[in-house]
């Protein structure tokens, strides 16, 4: 009789595990599909009424709305659904904030097939190299230690370039009220090499920061480092600093969860129908114009604008950032400015979008293919610097801030300097040395210890 207990017992165990992860899938599948319908409704009832004059018509074509659904539903079922890893939550969220709404956008008006299936070729691409194995590495002695005092002094020199130079001055935390001062204090600010350190302080530094002390249980160190956070907003006017405390906290609350990424789905389908009965009840806009419009269907819009533009106009080729020096670029104003003009009711605005959009603008089909090969390595990076020395949570808090501008809003050099992929990915390695700390060792519960090595 013992001698089939075993047997039996492994089977039943890998059958409780299929199980289990069949579980994990259903709940990521029903939960993006929920999602997908949340997007719909609000454009129908919402951004569509009343934003139809910046180029939100509403087109529906049945065959095209089913399409889209089906292209949902396919590739939900290629991302990872549960959250073991520093990957598997930055695909989810490239797939949610990103290819979602675009296809969404896609089935409430009519584009080009051929830019979405070119978009959705990139983003299969970064979920196949993501996945690619990487050699094992190696760890620095005292990293940890290196790392916290490198954030804490790039976050006070932030803090006081920005005070020296005026900012207090502009200091606003109306988010209404954030286009009245944003150019005025950019000009201020953004001086030569300050406005790389001013970058990287409010959006790698201080958010690291505020993840560590969480790790160490430093609460009230998250609560003043979370303060100086809304300094930074105030100061700037850039409305996204604002989340990332709130944004560091939602991975911390989900880091005992496998199942995060369908909460994560879920909560987005909340936010949206939330945001959408406040305009029903209250008739206020706010809420739904900025959390439905601005973050899901202004990228989604842009994203095709990008195609439309250089699909009949000269690629950039790298001409515009670090090498534009020694490249000559081909138009009269900035790429931004140029799809802001193309856009109705949008002229003179300032149209930023994420690697997927730019990347055609610089090289056409093969830009977006390179650019998705780069970022599925930089993604798979995240995960080997980490390691085993790290919980996931941990580390993807120390990188989920650069990463959700490269995504939705930055060109991939631009991400990787100015806002702090690099800089963000070379902290993670710091702090991955093999000293013992709380949650070392589990990779999303924290719950998890490190066996102790052999004796001898």
């Amino acid at each position: 009789m013992s001698a089939m207990t075993g047997p039996l017992h492994v089977t039943d165990t890998a059958m409780v595990a299929r199980r289990m992860r069949a579980r994990y899938r259903v709940s990521f599948v029903v939960g993006t599909l929920a999602f997908k319908a949340s997007l719909d409704a609000a454009y129908r009832l919402f951004v569509a009424p009343l934003f139809a004059y910046n180029g939100f018509t509403l087109q529906v074509d049945a065959a095209r709305m089913l399409e889209s659904y089906i292209l949902v539903l396919g590739l939900a079922l290629a991302v990872p659904p549960r959250f073991r890893r520093p990957s598997d939550f930055l695909l989810a969220l490239l797939f949610l904030a990103v290819i979602v709404p675009t296809l969404s956008l896609y089935g409430n008006q009519p584009h080009l097939r051929s830019y979405l299936y070119l978009m959705l070729a990139g983003f299969i691409l970064v979920l196949i190299t993501s996945k690619l194995p990487l050699p094992r590495v190696p760890h620095l002695r005292g990293g940890r230690a290196a790392a916290a005092a490198a954030a804490g002094i790039g976050v006070l020199i932030a803090l006081a370039w920005l005070v020296s130079r005026g900012g207090l001055s502009y200091f606003n935390l109306n988010p209404a009220r954030v286009y009245a001062y944003r150019a005025a204090v950019s000009q201020q600010v953004d001086v030569g090499f300050f406005s790389y350190l001013t970058s990287w302080g409010v959006r790698v530094f201080n958010v690291a920061l505020m993840a560590w002390a969480l790790w160490r249980r430093r609460y009230g160190w998250f609560v003043a480092l979370a303060a100086l956070q809304l300094v930074f907003f105030g100061i700037t006017s850039q409305k996204s600093l604002a989340f990332y405390p709130f944004l560091v906290l939602g991975i911390y609350a989900m880091r005992k969860s496998v199942r995060a990424l369908a909460v994560v789905a879920f909560a987005l389908t909340a936010t949206v129908l939330t945001a959408l009965g406040i305009y029903g009840i209250f008739h206020s806009i706010y809420p739904a114009s900025l959390l439905v419009r601005r973050a899901f269907f202004v990228p989604a819009q842009m994203n095709f604008a990008y195609y439309d533009f250089f699909g009949s106009h000269t690629f950039v080729r790298l001409s515009d950032g670090v090498f534009s020096p020694l490249l000559h670029y081909p138009y009269a104003a900035a790429y931004q400015t140029l799809i802001g003009n193309s856009l109705p009711g949008q002229a003179g605005s300032w149209a930023n979008d994420g690697f997927l959009a730019t990347g055609f603008m610089q090289f056409g089909a093969a830009g977006v293919l390179a650019y998705a090969l780069i970022v599925g390595m930089l993604i798979r990076m995240v995960d080997a610097v980490s390691g085993d020395t790290l919980p996931a949570w941990v580390a993807l808090a120390t990188v989920v801030a650069p990463f959700t501008i490269l995504f939705t809003s930055a060109d991939l050099p631009t991400a990787l300097l100015t806002h702090g992929i690099a800089l963000s990915v070379l902290l993670l390695w710091l702090i991955s040395e093999r000293t013992p700390g709380p949650d070392v060792g589990a990779r999303w519960s924290g719950e998890v210890s490190r066996p102790a090595p052999p004796a001898g």
